[in-house]
């Protein structure tokens, strides 16, 4: 496969679909502010849900670096995407506890 026959490939453009979300949800992560980082720290079930936030969001990133980019199935495409998915849902649980903890 040439350069040009994977940059036409629907399913290459869907992989980079899905690192350019992950990419927004590694941003949302480190846009954190300082009293959200603290609460973390104070409550050690945000602060767990925190870190297995950050370990899967490290695994979904590995998990992409594995794919054979010239031989992608629509099977591994999409498993990387409902992991992308449930994790920004997870994000933004975790989100909203820390806005309730006071």
């Amino acid at each position: 496969m040439t350069l040009y026959e994977l940059l036409k490939d629907k399913q290459y453009n869907y992989l980079v679909y899905i690192a350019g979300e992950l990419r927004k949800l590694e941003n949302e992560i480190r846009k954190l502010d300082r009293d959200s980082k603290l609460k973390l720290l104070l409550y050690p079930d945000l602060c767990e849900g925190y870190n297995s936030l950050l370990y899967e969001f490290n695994k979904i990133v590995d998990t992409i670096n594995n794919l054979d980019v010239y031989d992608l199935s629509t099977e591994d495409l999409e498993k990387a995407a409902d992991l992308s998915n449930q994790l920004f849902k997870y994000f933004e649980y975790i989100e909203e506890q820390i806005n309730l903890k006071e």
